[in-house]
């Protein structure tokens, strides 16, 4: 697991290292990558991002809220949980689906109650499915994928890098996935990814890539309802 801290204050920056490592020493976390970023311009270099990234909002150069909108745009998935020294952005913070809202200087129980808030987000942003594609086996990440597809003799795994292509069969996939309940089959055809649902109509579910799947007519009614839960839970956790 990677976490990492991003402040441009040595100080802010070290004790919250510290808060980060005896949390690890407290719950006997095994294979921690804990790194540290004194510069927003530092952590966006990186090619490997961390599940979890505690941010500092006010920095030289680029802030805190507009790396966080760049990691976004290149499909960031894991947990953000700002720091800063003002209250001024806690409404923008929800815009890029942060954690938590830490305001300089907080205890280590304030740290203790948003990292608790971290807990599902991290375990479902390490939740994966290994398929079988050519000669080989592919690892999709689940918060990468959008939805699975029938396609001619094969399955098409539609992620947000990438389309993969396997020899398993619908129902193969819908036993690995449909024990998670993000994902639910709306078709015979297609099994999607409730987080990554944009709109529902009548007929058809449009994803956050743009794509449009078939909803299943002959419960079409109660697909929708369970989409429309979804969505407005993640909406109350955001908000709430």
């Amino acid at each position: 697991m990677r976490i990492a801290v991003c402040d441009d204050a040595p100080s802010d920056r070290r004790t919250l290292l510290q808060y980060v490592e005896q949390y690890i020493g407290e719950n006997y976390m095994d294979n921690v990558d804990l790194r540290e970023y004194a510069s927003a311009e530092a952590l966006l270099a990186e090619k490997t991002m961390p599940e979890l990234l505690f941010l500092d909002i006010y920095m030289e150069g680029i802030s805190g809220m507009e790396a966080a909108r760049r990691l976004l745009a290149r499909g960031y998935a894991g947990g953000i949980i700002f720091t800063t020294s003002s209250a001024e952005f806690g409404a923008a913070s929800y815009d890029v689906d942060a954690l938590d809202y830490l305001v300089k200087p907080f205890s280590y129980q304030r740290f203790l109650k948003a990292v608790q808030r971290s807990d599902d987000r991290l375990r479902a942003s390490l939740a994966s499915i290994t398929v079988p594609s050519g000669r080989q086996s592919e690892k999709i990440f689940l918060r990468e994928l959008l939805y699975v597809e029938t396609g001619s003799h094969c399955l098409l795994f539609h992620t947000k890098r990438e389309t993969v292509k396997s020899p398993m069969t619908m129902a193969e996939a819908a036993s690995a996935l449909l024990t998670h309940t993000s994902f639910i089959r709306c078709h015979r055809s297609y099994l999607i990814n409730l987080g990554e649902v944009e709109d529902v109509s009548d007929t058809t579910v449009l994803l956050t890539n743009g794509d449009r799947v078939l909803l299943n007519s002959k419960n079409a009614a109660s697909l929708r309802r369970r989409i429309a839960d979804h969505l407005w839970k993640g909406m109350e956790t955001r908000h709430g």
